[in-house]
Order: C-alpha cells, then sequence, then structure tokens
C-alpha cells in the first residue's frame, strides 16, 4: 500500500510495476513450493479446504462482531497501558507525517508504513468477532512501535523542563513500575491457568492406558492432549469445531469422519464436555452417521473420568469374531 500511495503520488508508474512484479515473484516462488508439496503428497483439496474454505466461513461475521472483535485487542491490551500509549503514538505520528514538512524518507518510509499497518492489523484480528486472547499476538509489534513513539514525545516534553534529565529518569522509572504493577494480578491467574494439571494428568493416563501405536480421539478441541501423550487422532478432524460450523460442515465431512473412526477403532474415545462440541451431537443427520453412532455407542464404554472430562474404552466386539 504504501509503495502504491507513494510511486503514484510521484507518477512513478514503471518503478511501480516493476517493483510490484519483483514482490509478486517473490511471494509466488515460495507458495509455489508450499502447494507443491500438498500436490506431490495428495494433500492438496484437503489443505485448500482447511486454509481457504473453513477460513472464509470462520471470518464470515458481521460488521459489528468484526467491530467488537477488534475493540477486544484494544481493550485487553489496555490493562498493560499498550493501548492506550500505542493510540496516543499513533495519532501523534500521523500529526507529524501530516504537518511537520520535509521529514527525512528514512523516518517517512517507515514511519507511513507503520501508520497503516495499525488499523489494518485492527481489522484483521477482528475479523472472526471471536475474542480469543492469542489472536491479539500481532498486535504487540505494532503498538510497540506507537508507544515507544508516544514515549519519545513525551520525553522530548519532559526534556525541555529545568530539571530535564532527572524529570525524564522519573518519569520512566514511574512508568516502568505502574506498566509492570497493573497486569501482575492477571499474569499470575494467567499461569495458573496454563499449570491446569487436567491436561497432563490426560495425556498420563492415555499413556498408562494404550500402547505407541494407538490412536486417541479427543472430542472437542483438545489436539494438545494428543500431542502430549503422544498418540495420533483417528481423524484429519483433531479438533471439531469446523464440524459443527454452519456453512463449512456438511454430509460428506461428517461421514468422513465418523467413518475414520469406525475404521480405526481408537483405543479411547475422549469427551472433553465442551459446551460447543457435545459428544456425537453433530448437526445433519444421515442414516450412515447414526449407523456410525449407534456402532460406536455399541463398541465403547465409559472408562473413568478425569476432572470434567470422561474417557470412554474401546471394548472389543466379540460376538462379531
Amino acid at each position: 500500500l504504501y509503495l502504491i500511495i507513494s510511486r503514484l503520488r510521484s507518477r512513478q508508474i514503471k518503478t511501480l510495476v516493476r517493483t510490484m512484479l519483483i514482490i509478486l515473484l517473490g511471494g509466488l516462488s515460495v507458495l509455489i513450493l508450499v502447494l507443491l508439496f500438498f500436490v506431490l503428497t495428495g494433500a492438496f483439496e484437503a489443505f485448500w479446504d482447511a486454509a481457504f474454505t473453513y477460513n472464509f466461513v470462520y471470518v464470515s461475521t458481521n460488521l459489528a462482531e468484526h467491530f467488537e472483535g477488534s475493540i477486544n485487542g484494544i481493550r485487553l491490551l489496555s490493562n498493560t497501558g499498550l493501548s492506550q500509549f500505542a493510540l496516543i503514538g499513533w495519532a501523534a505520528g500521523l500529526t507529524l507525517l501530516l504537518f511537520k514538512k520535509n521529514l527525512p524518507n528514512h523516518i517517512t518510509a517507515p514511519l507511513s508504513i507503520a501508520l497503516l499497518a495499525l488499523p489494518f492489523e485492527l481489522i484483521l484480528v477482528g475479523m472472526s468477532g471471536k475474542a480469543y486472547k492469542h489472536y491479539y499476538m500481532a498486535l504487540l509489534p505494532i503498538f510497540s512501535i506507537f508507544a515507544s513513539l508516544a514515549f519519545w514525545f513525551i520525553l522530548a516534553r519532559i526534556s525541555d523542563l529545568p530539571a530535564g534529565k532527572k524529570a525524564g529518569i522519573f518519569f520512566t522509572i514511574a512508568a516502568i513500575i505502574i506498566l509492570l504493577f497493573s497486569p501482575a494480578v492477571d499474569y499470575y491467574h494467567l499461569a495458573k491457568t496454563y499449570k491446569n494439571p487436567s491436561d497432563t494428568l490426560v495425556a498420563e493416563r492415555i499413556q498408562e492406558v494404550t500402547e505407541e501405536g494407538d490412536s486417541v480421539l479427543l472430542w472437542g478441541a483438545e489436539t494438545v492432549t494428543n500431542f502430549t501423550a503422544r498418540r495420533r487422532s483417528p481423524s484429519r478432524f483433531v479438533y471439531q469445531y469446523p464440524l459443527y460450523t454452519e456453512g463449512y460442515a456438511d454430509q460428506q465431512k461428517i461421514e468422513e469422519f465418523f467413518a475414520a473412526i469406525v475404521k480405526d477403532k481408537p483405543r479411547l474415545i475422549i469427551d472433553s464436555r465442551k459446551p460447543l462440541t457435545p459428544l456425537y451431537q453433530i448437526g445433519i443427520t444421515s442414516p450412515q452417521k447414526e449407523d456410525s453412532i449407534s456402532y460406536l455407542r455399541s463398541l465403547y464404554h465409559v472408562r473413568e473420568g478425569v476432572g470434567t472430562w470422561t474417557i470412554y474404552e474401546y471394548i472389543e466386539d466379540t460376538d462379531s469374531n
């Protein structure tokens, strides 16, 4: 965007076309290698389905949800003061660019790119309308740039005071203490959340009752447990949110999911009992799906509960042997 705007303003059309072609070829050189891998492994259709089809459905929320998703990012990072300083810095940077004459190019170019980047980053992180905290990690670099700019402006004004150096030192130390203290409680609770033993206990239990070659189906969105326990999933749908997503899930995908489970016969089916993914209760109805569920119910029986999770164990159907 910066290149297009700056080259068009200076009427450097040929330079713009050449630059954009170089960027396009650079991007395609990487993209082609990635696509070639999926084509050669026979997984291109699955790649496209996961990377594009599902994600286009995932972000197909309305404007109000987009806006709320972006505002959530500002709200979450405001606890540390980062949002406030970043927005002050963005406004200061825009003012500097618009009203400061003859800025050197080594300042104009990165400042212009950063000014464009912040609103676009906010739009992109809010597209799904979902406030998962890790989505907002994408805001940290650009927010940090403008927070730094805000501090630079503040310290520049403080340096003009009679006791400028001492005042600057005092302000810096005070800001560090305040900004570190305000989110300390949140960091503590977050650390406790990630140290929640339920995942570890389930993974350890899986390793105790299964063998290395066994598969384990985690019903919900708990792929970390498969990874921790070193047990593969019987289906490519290692978490089932997509199968509960209206506009993406269809009869073919859901029947494929159940067929893979019936064929593979995982040693355990573990229901994480998430409200969004109730066990077996996936939206569509079809004879194959219902037959698969009946078959699974006959072969899998409750072994035990771990926390709020329920572990179902495969009991071999001796009548069919």
